[in-house]
C-alpha cells in the first residue's frame, strides 16, 4: 500500500489521494538504449462489498466518541520551560472520518475501513535517452480513497555511477589513459566501448601530438534528446598520458648489458 491519506465523513477529506513516488536504480546503459521493467505492487482500492462507506447496508455510522465527529483532536505536550504547545491532530480513532460505525455494523469485507488490498501489475518503459531524475508517471494507478481522484505511481529514475563515462545534459565525458609513445608517435586503435557495444575507433596520425589535458570532442556520440530523436550530444575524450617511471632509462641500460 503506497499512500498515508486519510478519507471519511467529514471536513478536510482530502480531494486526492497520496501520490507515491518510488525510487528506481538504473545503469546508464540503460537510460542510453532504453528499458522495459515490470512490477508486481499492492494498493489501496475503494471496498466494491461496501461502495466506500465502510458500513453494512442500511448501517448509519455514528459520531466518534473521541473527536466528537470532527475528525481531529487537540494535543497537548511539554515545550520545555513550562511551557505546554497545543497542536491539532487526526483523531486515531476514526482516522479522521469524524464517523465512525459499531463494530457489528461495520463491512465484513474492509472492516469499516472502506478500502482493500488490491494486486496490481505496471509496465515501466525506459525511454532511450533518459537522464537521471526523471519521473515516470503511471496517472491514477497508486491508493484510492473513497470519492477522491486515485492517487499516480512515480518512478524516479537514479542513475548508477558509470565506470567509464560521466554525464553532463546530453554529452558524455570518458578518460582514456595512451602511453607516451602514442602520444607523440601517434595511433590508429579502438579506445574504449560505446554503451550500447560499439567500439569507438580513433586514428591519430604521425606528427598529431596530444598534449597533456587535451580534450578532444566526438560529435554526436552522446546521449540521445528523447524530445528530438535525431538529436545527440558529444562524446567527449580526456586524455590522461602515461609517462614511463623516472628509472626508464636504467631498465634500458639493464636490458642492453645482458
Amino acid at each position: 500500500m503506497f499512500g498515508n491519506a486519510t478519507f471519511g465523513f467529514g471536513k478536510g477529506r482530502p480531494k486526492r489521494a497520496q501520490d507515491s513516488v518510488l525510487p528506481y536504480d538504473v545503469k546508464l546503459e540503460e537510460l542510453y538504449n532504453g528499458k522495459v521493467a515490470h512490477f508486481a505492487l499492492e494498493k489501496n482500492v475503494v471496498c466494491s462489498h461496501c461502495q466506500g462507506t465502510g458500513g453494512k447496508p442500511g448501517a448509519v455510522a455514528k459520531d466518534c466518541v473521541t473527536c466528537g465527529g470532527k475528525g481531529r483532536v487537540l494535543q497537548q505536550r511539554h515545550a520545555g520551560n513550562g511551557m505546554i504547545s497545543q497542536t491539532m491532530a487526526t483523531c486515531s480513532l476514526c482516522d479522521g472520518k469524524g464517523k465512525k460505525y459499531r463494530e457489528k455494523d461495520q463491512c465484513k469485507k474492509c472492516h469499516g475501513k472502506c478500502v482493500v488490498t488490491a494486486k496490481t501489475r505496471l509496465r515501466l518503459e525506459i525511454p532511450r535517452g533518459g537522464y537521471d531524475g526523471q519521473r515516470i508517471v503511471f496517472e491514477g494507478e497508486g491508493d484510492q480513497l473513497p470519492d477522491t481522484k486515485p492517487a499516480s505511481i512515480i518512478f524516479e529514475l537514479k542513475q548508477k555511477p558509470h565506470e567509464t563515462f560521466q554525464v553532463r545534459n546530453l554529452d558524455l565525458l570518458a578518460t582514456v589513459n595512451i602511453p607516451l609513445s602514442e602520444a607523440l608517435l601517434g595511433f590508429s586503435r579502438t579506445i574504449l566501448t560505446h554503451l550500447d557495444g560499439r567500439h569507438i575507433h580513433v586514428t591519430k596520425q604521425q606528427g598529431e601530438v596530444i598534449r597533456p589535458n587535451q580534450v578532444d570532442i566526438i560529435r554526436g556520440e552522446g546521449m540521445m534528446d528523447q524530445r528530438y530523436l535525431d538529436r545527440r550530444g558529444d562524446l567527449f575524450i580526456a586524455w590522461n598520458i602515461e609517462f614511463p617511471p623516472d628509472d626508464w632509462m636504467r631498465s634500458m641500460d639493464a636490458d642492453v648489458c645482458i
